[in-house]
Parts: structure tokens; sequence; C-alpha cells
């Protein structure tokens, strides 16, 4: 890029756009401003720009087609309208804005993630606060935040767009894939109060659990378990099942597809036990967890690994000789935040576990596997004075970082996307409040693979003591429930702002 630089019930809903969503135009409001920092700076040899719209405009992810014209995304408050919207803002190979949108409703929709489709469109995951009328009834989130997914086309129109309506309950999505057939994978949580009669429906009591019928998952009554939903390329349900490995608290975050139609999930479990010091408290141990399916939602094989780094697998990448890796971000005992990642051969062996660390805190916003296949992380480093500093660093096949860059001496800045530019090196976008930004702009930086900077980061500590541990599937130590029922509901007043 940059060439001149060098049951539960759950309601699906269809979003109905108004004629608005599709107009190329773009405001008025919205600058690109190219960076120029001083002869002698540490990061002189970083290209960077910032994207603004006069608010308050958050960049969280990126990605570029084969001739490195790039789609930033994010979300968008007070530039183009009172509420807080999606943003897509697509520069050509020259770095030049040819057209930008945002996409929401009444109130707040706040994006997570956004992944390119077989199609050249994108999928945007994120949530949604707004309030939604449909023909049957009125979405009304009532306090909760509900998944919010969007699925655009190349130019940026949106074809379709699914929230999901829990009468009780509430869910997040945290991850997406496509898979070989382009069906979408989405993972995340569900969680529900089983303490609450109102909140108990029959279909819950009645569901069929693989593995037995499960108990409340922590001494407060309520179960928070891995979701997985898969969606028809043309954004009907197929499946939603939820899983549960070892009775315990878990999450879904992240979903790689596998090429016989299979997915891998990592995730992360919680064990609640005794405090060696105060046995009348709770002490949590919390473990990356990694979860196979089949391409009906079957569980395949089911893992989790035990550290007492209390890991959250934020990302989880297949290796091209098929091997994983996983990339997040651990803290324990109150010590400043890590940046982790665990190898895995081909066979599911563990191969190496390394932490990554500096004076500060890290932080994992985003992974991506570059050109030439080397994991890439970006993300923030920060202290107790919330002095925020956007970072990224890349690391070899064993671990070992190979270079990194750092915007020092801005506070406030943190890097969220990261992808790989076909001429080499990554296009880095996230938001800061310096650089001249009137509140907080979306900033986009060339790390370029000649970049001289250099972050000072340790060189990845090799951590011995990880524990591989195989969960039963057969005996029931992962439960499971499947075909969750699912019923659409076409929604006929959804309100497009911006431009």
């Amino acid at each position: 890029m940059y060439k001149f630089m060098k049951s539960l019930v759950v309601i699906v809903v269809v979003v109905t756009l108004s004629a608005c969503a599709a107009t190329p135009t773009i405001s008025d409001h919205l600058q690109l401003v190219h960076i120029t920092l001083p002869p002698g700076d540490p990061n002189s040899d970083i290209h960077l720009a910032r994207v603004s719209g006069g608010g308050i405009d958050y960049g969280r992810d990126v990605t570029c087609d084969i001739d490195d014209a790039c789609t930033l995304f994010g979300d968008t408050f007070k530039s183009f309208g009172e509420t807080t919207d999606f943003i897509a803002v697509h520069l050509d190979s020259s770095g030049a804005v040819t057209w930008a949108r945002t996409y929401g409703g009444t109130n707040k929709d706040t994006l997570w993630r956004a992944i390119k489709t077989k199609d050249q469109g994108h999928l945007l995951i994120g949530t949604s606060e707004s309030l939604f009328f449909t023909g049957l009834k009125v979405l009304n989130p009532q306090g909760h935040r509900r998944p919010f997914i969007l699925k655009l086309d190349k130019e940026g129109h949106m074809q379709w767009a699914k929230t999901l309506d829990i009468r009780y309950g509430d869910a997040g999505i945290s991850g997406a894939t496509q898979d070989p057939d382009g069906n979408y994978i989405l993972v995340g949580k569900f969680y529900v109060n089983l303490t609450l009669p109102d909140q108990r429906s029959k279909e819950e009591e009645q569901w069929q659990w693989m593995g037995g019928n499960p108990t409340p998952n922590n001494d407060k009554g309520y179960r928070r378990d891995i979701l997985v939903l898969k969606l028809s390329a043309d954004g009907r349900p197929i499946f939603m099942n939820r899983y549960i490995p070892n009775n315990n608290i878990s999450v879904g975050a992240s979903v790689s597809a596998m090429p016989n139609g299979h997915v891998l999930i990592a995730g992360q479990e919680e064990i609640l036990g005794a405090d060696k010091k105060n046995p009348l408290l709770l002490e949590t141990d919390r473990n990356p967890l990694l979860l196979e399916i089949d391409s009906n939602g079957q569980p395949v094989r089911a893992e989790s690994f035990k550290s007492g780094m209390d890991e959250y697998p934020n990302f989880i990448f297949r290796q091209p000789g098929g091997g994983v890796v996983f990339a997040g971000t651990t803290s324990r005992n109150e010590e400043m935040p890590k940046i982790f990642s665990l190898w895995l051969n081909k066979e599911g062996e563990l191969q190496n576990a390394r932490l990554y660390s500096n004076l500060k805190g890290l932080q994992v916003m985003n992974v991506t596997l570059g050109n030439d296949n080397k994991l890439a992380i970006a993300g923030r480093t920060f202290d107790n004075k919330a002095d925020i500093t956007g970072m990224a660093f890349a690391v070899n096949d064993n671990g070992i970082i190979d270079k990194s860059v750092s915007l020092s001496g801005q506070k406030q800045l943190e890097f969220d996307g990261i992808w790989p530019l076909a001429g080499g090196g990554y296009l880095l976008v996230g938001d800061t409040v310096g650089f001249g930004a009137s509140y907080t702009d979306i900033i986009t930086a060339v790390w370029a693979s000649n970049t001289k900077s250099e972050f000072p980061i340790d060189k990845s500590s090799y951590v011995p003591s990880v524990e591989l541990c195989t969960i039963d599937i057969m005996s029931g130590d992962l439960k499971s429930v499947t075909n969750i029922p699912v019923s659409f509901v076409e929604m006929t007043d959804v309100k497009v702002s911006g431009k």
C-alpha cells in the first residue's frame, strides 16, 4: 500500500437497509492527513497518516488486497452523526480515500473485528446497543449489548446484517472465519443466569447435552459457555451450539478454518479453587483452551494448557505446515500484562511457549501471518499512568523476535489492526489523540521491511512449565448441546447514519 510513499430462543434478524447506505459520497468532514516526523526522530522512516472525521474515531482492524489497496475499519462518534456507528474507509494503492461509509442504529454500535471474505467483501462483527424496529416486535437491548454481524460487498455496500436477540441470557461474538465452502463460523460466549426463574426456559431444562446435563459452573448460579454459530454465505443460520469444558466457566475467543471443513477454536476456561493463602477465598486459574469441531459442530478434540499465568488466547492461526499457534495476553498476581505465544506441531504436540515483556505492560490487539509466514503481533504498551504507546513485533517459527517497532513519544496511541503488504512489511491501524488530532483519530502506519525503529522488548523467554491436558470428550469432560433452535424476524425500520 501507499506506493507513493515507497431453547434458548434466538432471533436472527435480517436487516433491511435504507437507500442512504449505498451512497459512495465521502463526507466533507473526513480528512486524510499525512504526518511528517522531524529528522532525527527514531520513527522518521515510518509513514504515518491520520484519518479524521472531527469527532471520536477509533481504528479497530484493516485488510488489504494484493495491489495494497486497503480498507480501514473502526467505529465513530460525533463525526458523522449523534450515534456511535461502524465506519469503513477504503484507500487505493496510492493511499487516497476512494469511499467511506458508516453503518449503525439509533444508539451505540461498536466494531470488534473485520474479516475479508472469499468474494472480496468483508464480514464485520461487533456489538449493538441500538433500538431496532421490526415487523413483529421492537428489539430493545434493555441495557445489554447484542452481537451485531454485517456483510459488505467489495465496494462497501451492505448486503445483509444480523443480530441475536435472546429472551434470556446474553451472548457475545469475538471471532469469525470462513470455511472452504464459504460458510461463516463465529465464536464467542453464551451467558445464562440459572437462579432467576423467568430466565430458565423449558427448552434449557429439556436440552439433551452430550456428556450429561451441566450444572452452574460457578458458585453464583450462572453458566458462561463457548458459543459457536455457523451461517451460510448469504447469512442463513446452519447451527448454533454451546460447549462446556470440564464444567468450567469458558469463552471462545478466536477461530481458524481447516481444509477438511473442521474448525479450530481458541478459548479460555476458568477453574475456581481455594486460595492457598486464604482457604475462605476463591482463586481462579485461567487456562488457554483448544477445541476442534467438525463441519456439523461435533467435537473432535479438546485440550487445555496449564501454566499458572492466566493466559487469554486472543488469536489462533494454522501454520502452513499444519501446526497451530496461539497468541494472547497474560497477567497474574497483579503483574504487568505480558504477551504469550503457544506453538503446536501438526500432531498437536506442544513445541514451545514464550513470553514477551518489557518494563511496561504489553497487550495484544491483533495478530496476522505475514507473506513470509511469520507471526506478526500488534498492540500497545502501557503503564499505571495510562501512557499508551502503539507497538508491533514479528517472530520466527520458534517464537524468537525478528523485528519490532513502536511509536514513542506520543501518549494514548495504540495499534488494533495489522495486515501484511504485498511489497513487504505491514500496515498498522489504530487510533491516537496525538499528532494534531482534535479528539481521537484513526492512525495508519506503514511498517516497512527496512524500518530501523526498534522496540525495547524482552527477547522472548521460554516457558517450560506449560502442561498440555487432554479433555476426554467421550467421558463427558466436554459437554455440548447442538442445533439450538433459531427463528427469523425481518427488520423493517433500520436507520443508517453517516455517509
